[in-house]
């Protein structure tokens, strides 16, 4: 049973960098096949002022959100795990 999530970026309130910006980011996604990286299953644009992204769902969540419940919590990550994200985040960019 394979889960994902879209992401809906609205263009109507984003001023000219930002649309910019945003079409770049799906650009950007379409093109990365990683292990390390969410897989980008489909984007498109939407009656011209959103941008849909379909990401494959991770039960974990993302790292963002995970960051900030660890700051809010105050805790602090092992370093050894921020190690091995830091590798990983590097190799899915090269």
């Amino acid at each position: 049973n394979v889960k994902y999530v879209m992401k809906r970026v609205r263009l109507a309130r984003q001023t000219d960098a930002q649309r910019k910006a945003s079409f770049r980011e799906m650009e950007l996604v379409q093109s990365l096949s990683h292990p390390y990286v969410v897989t980008c299953h489909d984007a498109w644009v939407e009656r011209g002022h959103t941008i849909c992204v379909v990401y494959g769902y991770c039960s974990a969540g993302d790292l963002a959100s995970f960051l900030h419940k660890q700051s809010k919590a105050k805790m602090l990550v092992n370093e050894e795990k921020l190690k091995k994200w830091f590798a990983q985040l590097i190799i899915g960019l090269d």
